[in-house]
């Protein structure tokens, strides 16, 4: 399973958006599934950015946009090949519906108050590039105990 994929069945549900509110409903979709379902949805990590979690595949499939509508994230075959699941497509699906009503500045407000973020943040000054993974298992125990949705 490819971020993509998730990315994909985000944009199907809730239609054009920012390229900052698909990283973010993509890394909660991550969280939600990682407390449960103790497994993760996509095997893509996020990096914690100044500007919260970006996962470096999707950041680098749509590079030269800001706003992204359906269809524009081209699936390659392993992610055709390999597509989402009924429990799977649930998920993505009540991740979307209860936070159809955030923007991307919300959700970003949001997550930067998140230990995962914070934590993998707190070596690197404000404004500074990092690169550094948000472990999953820090996303697991954290949404576990404060859910994501």
């Amino acid at each position: 399973m490819s971020i993509i994929n998730v990315a994909n069945r985000i944009l199907d549900n809730l239609g054009t958006m920012t390229t900052m509110r698909l990283q973010k409903l993509t890394y909660y979709a991550q969280a939600h599934s990682l407390a449960t379902t103790d497994r993760e949805l996509f095997y893509e990590d996020f990096e914690a950015w100044d500007n919260g979690p970006v996962s470096l595949e999707l950041f680098n499939r749509y590079r030269d946009k800001v706003i992204i509508h359906r269809g524009c994230l081209i699936m390659s075959l392993y992610e055709r090949e390999h597509p989402l699941n009924k429990s799977q497509l649930k998920l993505i699906d009540t991740v979307s519906k209860k936070l159809k009503n955030c923007s991307g500045l919300t959700l970003y407000n949001r997550v930067i108050t998140e230990m995962p973020w914070r934590i993998t943040r707190m070596p690197h000054e404000e404004n500074k590039y990092c690169e550094d993974i948000i472990l999953k298992s820090y996303m697991k125990t954290y949404y576990k105990a404060y859910p994501a949705i």
